[in-house]
């Protein structure tokens, strides 16, 4: 990977991590298999790439030689089953949150959903 391009390179990013400087072309930290994601960032919602050189990445997430990509690490294996499904359910629920919160905002009317244990209702 490329460190410290001179100037007629092209344009370089920096590692996220306080306190490395560490500057590379985009394409080659790609190249690199170097972490890199989108998040959103400010009050105005701006999308913003961050890049972390080979020695940084976020916490939660780590290099997979089998897989030859980054993955997610999970610690849930570790818990008890009856709380692996609960934490299950609380995905499900925050993306169904997600999704009807992205409805009433497109909609002129936000129902009132009901759940019950056998059907949802819509009044």
């Amino acid at each position: 990977m490329c460190n410290a391009p001179t100037p007629k390179a092209g344009a370089c990013v920096q590692c996220v991590q306080p306190n490395c400087y560490k500057a590379f072309h985009s394409l080659c930290a790609q190249m690199s298999n170097c972490y890199s994601d989108w998040v959103e960032s400010g009050p105005g919602g701006q999308v913003v790439r961050r890049t972390y050189c080979k020695a940084h990445h976020p916490a939660g997430i780590e290099w997979s030689e089998d897989k030859k990509r980054w993955v997610r690490v999970s610690h849930t294996q570790d818990l008890p089953h009856e709380l692996q499904l609960l934490l299950k359910l609380r995905g499900h629920m925050e993306k169904a949150r997600l999704v009807c919160g992205a409805a009433c905002s497109r909609a002129c009317w936000c129902p009132l959903l009901v759940l019950t244990p056998h059907a949802v209702w819509v009044d």
